[in-house]
């Protein structure tokens, strides 16, 4: 095998120095799953020649990074597209766009997918692919990806290492590659009449508007209108170009009267009533009616919207067209909840990309096929809310054993966990009461400081002052670790093992003070052991079980057990009194032992009278 591979090496190394050249190298770059066209790496470089052959060295490297024992990564599957003149729009899985948005695979000269064995830490492909262009220059996008992992345990560090995986692309450029220049259909558009020139007015990233000095053109039967403006490559091609247009005629033609036909390309202008080869057709019937089409990730170079009466019944018509570029398409449904438009920045490119929610899935948003209806999204959000209704008996009970300081933590637990759930939800069922990275803070905050508090009220050492200073650095030290790294399981473990050892410490000592064992077993059984099974349950839920997909269960079950864990290892409160003359079988509310403990004591003391003088 290594023979093999060598080989291919060394014959690919002679191809390389005989016919291409070295142009640029980029990365290494981490990859990210597939949930969406914001989830890719795109990769990008400038050809100067107006026709070029490429060869194209793509590095995929796996390791392990964070702290913990290592695992066996999966096998993956690595996608990857080129396309010119425009950042690619990978669809893997096929998932369905609106209508009225524009086929999206122009200008892709290549697109593949192989696989990283779980065995191999790396794996290496070649490529090549040929772009032409009709304006001197151009530029070129390659995207790379990894499939979609649905069963994938959200990310927590700590226990074991992740899975990182990294790409790097070399390019060269075949050494014999012609400087001529392309011969262009756009030429003939000089000597088009009907040209209209658009006019560029910019405002925002991706939010540009090209006008026309008139509100409205006339259309006539036998006439074309022809509409013209330019797309820049990096400042224009992140965004998606809308397109609206409406016909508006007389009160004396019917509806069903006016066909208007169209075609939008680019660098060349089709001719009239023909196909519209190598653009994009569109179709407008009706008046005074908008149609609206989108062209995502638009191609640069020099656009052409041409209209034309397609109904021979109707002289003339007047054409309101409004083509705009925007950040996203149909900007993703955000108002019933299907997606969120963001800004995702690659170097020194940007592009917006919709992050769909709630299983919508498709460029805008808009494939259903696997969305959660209204009742699912009810149901999730319910469970991880209400399930915090279970610290509320903690409270209570802190309140009835005299425990304020606790109480008011378990209150702050149920509040702050109830409302950023109600926040963390996707779709439609979600309130937020404060920005999203307060409330995620909160509930970390406050999840661990429980913690903290109920091992050190476990532990009863009987000293208010150390109990105050391990409140407060408890308190402190944890809002560290939490503004440090929230999804680190060792932030849950440090709190949880420092109190152990608190606990473990306090225990010790009572029983060398008392000659007996602290607690007993009655509490050890009944009280102790119970509450650490909850607490287990609920941690291995939250750190091994969970998945994006049983999260509203697995999460719901750790609000429950841990606060069950509460209930179980939450001891009575000792007054200063009975402190003062401590034993075991009173700090945990054996009460009817008590009588047993004072016998203990007084025999103690019968001995000491009896003792020979010296």
């Amino acid at each position: 095998m290594l023979i093999i591979t060598t080989f291919i090496l060394i014959v690919s190394s002679i191809l390389v120095n005989a016919q291409f050249e070295y142009l640029t190298e980029l990365g290494p770059t981490k990859l990210s799953n597939f949930d969406g066209v914001g989830s890719q790496v795109v990769f990008h470089w400038t050809n100067d020649h107006p026709q070029s052959n490429f060869l194209v060295k793509l590095v995929v490297k796996r390791n392990q990074s964070g702290s913990g024992l290592d695992v066996t990564c999966p096998e993956t599957k690595v996608h990857v597209i080129a396309r010119d003149d425009a950042i690619p729009i990978p669809n893997p899985y096929s998932s369905q766009s609106p209508l009225t948005t524009f086929n999206q695979s122009h200008g892709v000269v290549y697109s593949d997918d192989f696989v990283l064995l779980s065995a191999n830490q790396s794996v290496e492909r070649v490529f090549k692919f040929n772009v032409t262009s009709h304006q001197g220059s151009s530029h070129v996008f390659v995207s790379v990806f990894l499939s979609r992992d649905d069963d994938a345990s959200i990310d927590l560090s700590g226990l074991t290492k992740g899975c990182k995986y990294y790409a790097d692309v070399t390019v060269f450029r075949e050494a014999n590659g012609t400087r001529a220049a392309v011969t262009t259909r756009t030429d003939d558009v000089s000597n088009a009449n009907d040209l209209i020139k658009l006019k560029r007015q910019k405002f925002h990233l991706f939010d540009i508007h090209y006008v026309t000095i008139k509100p409205y053109h006339n259309l006539t039967r036998n006439g074309t209108l022809t509409f013209q403006w330019h797309v820049y490559p990096l400042t224009d091609s992140g965004g998606s170009l809308s397109f609206r247009i409406a016909a508006l005629v007389g009160d004396d033609v019917g509806a069903g009267n006016v066909s208007v036909g169209g075609c939008v390309s680019r660098n060349h202008l089709p001719a009239r009533n023909q196909s519209c080869d190598g653009g994009y057709p569109l179709q407008l019937h009706g008046y005074n009616v908008t149609n609206e089409w989108h062209l995502p990730y638009p191609q640069a170079g020099e656009w052409f919207l041409q209209l034309y009466l397609a109904d021979e019944e109707v002289e003339e018509v007047n054409m309101v067209i409004d083509v705009r570029l925007t950040n996203c398409v149909e900007a993703c449904h955000r108002s019933e909840g299907q997606g969120v438009c963001y800004l995702y920045q690659n170097d020194e490119l940007l592009y917006s990309a919709c992050s769909c929610k709630a299983g919508w899935q498709g460029i805008a948003c808009t494939d259903g096929s696997k969305a959660l209806t209204f009742s699912e999204q009810l149901l999730r959000t319910l469970l991880l809310t209400l399930s915090n209704l279970m610290f509320i008996p903690c409270m209570l009970l802190a309140i009835y054993r005299k425990f304020y300081t606790e109480s008011v933590v378990y209150l702050y637990v149920f509040v702050m966990s109830s409302f950023y759930h109600a926040c963390d939800q996707p779709g439609i069922v979600v309130y937020c009461l404060l920005p999203y990275d307060t409330l995620q803070y909160c509930d970390f905050l406050a999840s661990i400081s429980a913690i903290w508090f109920t091992l050190v009220l476990l532990a009863r050492t009987n000293c208010p002052k150390f109990e105050s200073w391990l409140h407060a650095f408890g308190c402190l030290a944890i809002s560290t670790l939490v503004s440090y790294n929230r999804f680190d399981l060792w932030t849950f473990l440090i709190p949880g093992l420092v109190g152990g050892v608190v606990v473990i410490t306090s225990w010790a000592r009572k029983c060398r003070t008392n000659s007996a064992c602290y607690p007993p077993k009655k509490i050890i059984f009944f009280s102790v052991i119970p509450g650490l099974i909850f607490a287990l349950v609920g941690f291995s839920m939250y750190a091994f079980v969970e998945t994006k997909d049983n999260y509203y269960i697995t999460h719901s079950v750790w609000h429950v057990s841990m606060a069950i864990a509460v209930l179980f290892l939450m001891p009575w409160h000792v007054d200063e009194k009975q402190a003062s003359n401590y034993n075991v079988e009173v700090n945990y509310a054996v009460v009817d032992n008590i009588s047993m403990s004072t016998s203990r004591i007084n025999s103690n003391n019968n001995n000491q009278n009896h003792l020979p003088s010296v």
